[in-house]
Formats: structure tokens, C-alpha cells, sequence
């Protein structure tokens, strides 16, 4: 049997924590949104948890607390203003209508990115950041808040696709390097676009051949199947670069991995 060890302080929203009672205006934030949270340390925390999804990681289930909760987070600040930060847990067909939601009302947001590779569904992170009088910050975040979990499902496409348009090497779908000075001592630089079972391999092969990592994100964030993007860098006789990039190729493509991933990204 799996078991999920877990560290957690519970409250109720309304009731006295740790000397602390909630005030009234974060008791307001939490009918607002209608959604539990607690007051510690001076902060308000706002609970959005994913329930509604059965979420399996590498085909193991896994639970909410693993890492599916997400949050709303508000204290005082200077002038009688509060900060407001989040994280929020979103579908793949949720990350734009969300991002809207929350830019047309005035909040920012300040980064998106995934923290799994090989769970189901797709999972990314959106952070949020905010200013203001908390009922002003709930009513802005609201109209976000109550399209998680409420929005369809996109069809899904077996070739790499974005609403319906096939994505290839001129939209940005391609895997490069680029070579500059002499044979004896060159530098290369470039990208490589991976499927998510292709990232490790991928990784594994560069950094064996002395090539530097240097950044691993998304270009688009509704794909089907999901590219991965990876930059890198190096230095060194250009045949051992050349070499170290022809490693990290044949990596791409090539079947070695998790049934149900299918198609390549050279």
C-alpha cells in the first residue's frame, strides 16, 4: 500500500489561530470567493485545492496534497494596502481563459510552468500577484477563481497541434545548433524540442558530453502531444561539440520510452 506522509496544520477559518483572529475583511475575502482558508502568522490563506481531478503521475495516482493545492495569499502592507500572491492549479484548457480573467481585472501574472513530467492530465502553475483593499483584491480575483474546474475539455489531436493548427519546424517546432570560431575551439549554442519522455534522455546525453543546460520551458503552453524546449551551450574542439549535440539527437525520436507517447520532435 502507498502511503502519503503529510504535514499539516488545520483551523478554522473564523476562530481564533495561534493568539491570532482572522479580521473581518479576510473573513469577507473568504465568502467572496467561497473557499476555506485560514489566518497564521498574519496572513490570510486562501485554500483552492484540485479535488475534482484524478491526477496520476507516471500512471500512479497520486493525491491532491502531493502537490494539486492550490492558493491565495494576502497581508497587510504599507498605506492601508494589502499584497495578494498565488499559485494557482490549472488544466491545460484553463491556462489561458484563467490568465485572461485574472489580467482583464487588474491582477499580473508573474509566471507559468509545470512542476511533473508524465502525469495525467496535464498540469501547470500560474502565479499571481496583486495589490489593493482585499474585498477590491477578492472581486479581481473571483471571476478566475470560479472558471477553474468549470471549463471543457479541449479534443484531443494525436499530430502537435494548437487549436487546430498543425504546428511545425516554421512555428517554431524544430532542433538546432549553431557553431562559431575555429576547429580547435569553437562554441556551440541552440535548442532542442523534446517530447516529455525525450527530456531525460535528452539531458542525460548533453550534460555527459560536457554541454551546458541552461534553460527547459514551454513555447506554447496547449499542444497536443506537449513540447519541451531546452537551450544549451558549450565550448570546446568542434568536433567534440558537434559530437555531443549528434548524442542529444539521437535521443529524440527514438521509441526508447513510456508506452501511450508516441511521434517525435527532430
Amino acid at each position: 500500500m502507498k502511503t502519503l506522509i503529510a504535514v499539516t496544520c488545520f483551523s478554522m477559518a473564523l476562530l481564533t489561530v495561534y493568539g491570532q483572529e482572522m479580521p473581518a475583511d479576510y473573513q469577507g475575502v473568504l465568502k467572496t470567493l467561497d473557499k476555506k482558508g485560514d489566518y497564521k502568522s498574519s496572513v490570510l490563506k486562501v485554500n483552492i485545492p484540485r479535488n475534482d481531478l484524478k491526477i496520476t503521475i507516471d500512471g500512479a495516482a497520486t493525491p491532491t496534497p502531493f502537490g494539486f493545492g492550490g492558493w491565495l495569499a494576502m497581508t497587510k502592507g504599507d498605506g492601508g494596502s494589502d499584497v495578494m500572491m498565488g499559485d494557482l492549479v490549472l488544466l491545460e484548457d484553463e491556462v489561458n481563459p484563467v490568465m485572461s480573467a485574472l489580467l482583464d481585472n487588474g491582477l499580473e501574472v508573474t509566471a507559468l510552468h509545470n512542476h511533473f513530467f508524465f502525469e495525467s492530465p496535464r498540469i501547470f502553475y500560474m502565479h499571481v500577484h496583486g495589490h489593493g483593499k482585499p474585498d477590491v483584491l477578492a472581486r479581481m480575483a473571483k471571476p478566475a477563481i470560479d472558471l477553474i474546474g468549470h471549463l471543457p475539455a479541449a479534443h484531443e489531436a494525436s499530430p502537435v497541434t494548437e487549436m487546430g493548427a498543425t504546428i511545425n519546424s516554421r512555428m517554431g517546432l524544430n532542433t538546432w545548433a549553431a557553431f562559431f570560431g575555429s576547429d580547435a575551439n569553437a562554441e556551440i549554442a541552440g535548442d532542442v524540442a523534446m517530447l516529455a519522455r525525450e527530456v531525460t534522455p535528452v539531458l542525460k546525453a548533453l550534460r555527459a558530453n560536457g554541454l551546458d543546460v541552461v534553460a527547459i520551458h514551454h513555447h506554447m503552453t496547449t499542444t497536443q502531444p506537449t513540447i519541451y524546449f531546452l537551450h544549451y551551450w558549450g565550448t570546446g574542439p568542434a568536433e567534440k561539440l558537434a559530437n555531443g549535440f549528434k548524442a542529444a539527437l539521437n535521443e529524440l525520436g527514438t521509441g526508447h520510452a513510456k508506452a501511450g507517447n508516441t511521434g517525435g520532435a527532430h
